[in-house]
């Protein structure tokens, strides 16, 4: 089961966040169901996907915030 390392995974990219780490992981399990078909054919090759599933959604999330800073 990779979504055990995924999480702190995730939360080492975001400072240590870990609530948001798990949004992280929500979302990167979503995208996984819906690309299903696709990953059934990469066989050993699903976990580097969810990695880069996971960093990637971490830039976005760091991308936004600072559009939209806290206040």
């Amino acid at each position: 089961m990779v979504g055990p390392l995924l999480v702190p995974y995730a939360a080492r990219l975001l400072d240590g966040d870990w609530h948001k780490a798990e949004d992280v992981l929500q979302e990167t399990a979503a995208r996984a169901r819906k690309h299903a078909r696709f990953l059934r054919t990469r066989g050993e090759h699903v976990r580097p996907w969810l990695y880069t599933v996971v960093k990637n959604l971490v830039i976005d999330h760091h991308r936004a915030r600072q559009i939209r800073p806290w206040s």
